[in-house]
């Protein structure tokens, strides 16, 4: 009982060290403090807080610095001078507070600040002083070893911002923090979310009571993006979150979405004639970037009646399964697939389909009607082959009649 206990308690350890070696501190303006959201759990960071510490217990803590109003400026170091007539720096949100928050971590790595200052004051402000003020937040940032991502521009339409040159100009910043800093250090908070006939912030994504911040719809995006981003460099276990097959032109279309990061990971899709006994379909790897992804499969041969679907999904060193589909074919409880060689050779190769494993009948019948063999064979659940000779056949014109044990009979022409 000693060592058990022991070793529950080591294992208590370790997962509270991996948990405590993560943080993230975000800085920035009203974007990164939650405005246009409701409730701000439903903010960017919000969410990014729930996923990371709450819902995977990766991170111990998440930071929040962002306020309403700010500009890069006061995000600048606490020693920093601004030039007159600009904002100073603002101890307490800035990125030293966001450093000495980071600090005494054994890893520094797994500290992370997330820099989020859109617009404000880009109307006015010099690209070259934004680049100036951006590159020394990411200097502060990543001294001491702690890793630091700036999210880009976002597009924004109140009066002083409703301009094509100034819209213009959140573009060109937008572009210019990405070469600046390169994609694997910058978050894309512009593009898919502007309206392209007037540059505006998509209507699916506006806040109801202005032109400059996102909705709710629109910071579950943001979040997607930085969690695209694996700011932690940890693999991520696969959360399916939609999964669903239906009937289309006598086809089942799958469908379903998930967001991982296990480069590792694999769908299986299976299916059953009864919930219960499943066969695999396909297995479909993982996208390797992580994030959210949409998956689709196709059956093109479903079964008749009714089938089930599910997902087996492989991820680390687990194995799980969705939640099962259903879907109703109207096709007949037993079909003929295919009936070759014809012009049949010694032996008739007779393809099948049944909802469920039954006994059937199969007749060979002459031009005239008449019944020259019968046979008793058992279709399995799903696609059989059922082998008839036919040597004693003369060359001619010939019918096969299978009838089922519910009544249904199915009869098809072949040669020999």
């Amino acid at each position: 009982m000693k060592h058990l206990y022991l070793f529950l308690l080591c294992g208590c350890s370790c997962t509270m060290s991996f948990s405590q070696n993560m943080r993230m501190v975000a800085i920035g303006s009203s974007t990164a403090g939650g405005t246009g959201s409701f409730p701000l759990d439903s903010s960017w960071v919000g969410r990014f807080r729930h996923y990371y510490v709450t819902q995977q217990g990766i991170a111990s803590v998440v930071h929040n610095l962002g306020v309403g109003g700010y500009t890069c400026y006061q995000g600048m170091p606490t020693s920093y001078s601004p030039p007159s007539g600009s904002p100073g720096p603002q101890p307490g949100y800035n990125v030293t507070m966001a450093v000495s928050l980071l600090a005494g971590m054994a890893i520094p790595e797994n500290g992370v600040v997330i820099v989020n200052y859109p617009t404000n004051g880009y109307n006015t402000f010099t690209i070259a002083e934004i680049m100036t003020c951006l590159q020394t937040i990411y200097d502060s940032a990543t001294r001491l070893g702690n890793k630091c991502y700036i999210a880009t521009t976002q597009p924004r339409g109140d009066a002083a911002f409703n301009t094509s040159a100034v819209k213009r100009k959140l573009a060109d910043i937008k572009d210019s923090i990405i070469n600046r800093f390169g994609v694997s250090n910058t978050i894309n908070f512009y593009d898919g979310m502007y309206n392209p006939a007037d540059s505006t912030i998509l209507p699916a994504y506006k806040s109801a009571v202005d032109d400059i911040h996102f909705n709710n719809t629109g910071h579950r995006i943001l979040f997607e993006r930085v969690q695209a981003k694996n700011v932690f460099g940890i693999a991520l276990p696969i959360k399916l979150h939609q999964f669903t097959a239906a009937l289309q032109d006598k086809k089942v279309m799958i469908k379903w979405t998930a967001t991982h990061d296990d480069p590792d990971g694999a769908f299986t899709i299976q299916r059953s004639h009864n919930g219960q006994g499943f066969e695999s379909l396909q297995q479909i790897p993982v996208q390797k970037q992580a994030g959210n992804h949409s998956y689709t499969f196709t059956d093109e041969t479903p079964l008749p009646g009714t089938s089930y679907y599910r997902l087996a999904i492989r991820e680390r060193e687990r194995m799980y399964y969705s939640k099962m589909a259903t879907v109703k074919n109207t096709l007949p409880v037993l079909t003929i697939k295919k009936l070759y060689p014809v012009p049949a050779g010694k032996t008739l190769q007779l393809e099948m389909m049944a909802a469920r494993t039954q006994p059937v009948a199969i007749e060979l019948i002459n031009n005239t009607g008449i019944v020259l063999q019968r046979l008793k064979r058992t279709i399995p659940n799903g696609t059989g082959i059922v082998m008839i000779p036919v040597t004693h056949l003369i060359a001619g014109a010939y019918f096969i009649r299978i009838s089922g044990q519910d009544g249904q009979s199915l009869i098809r022409p072949f040669s020999k």
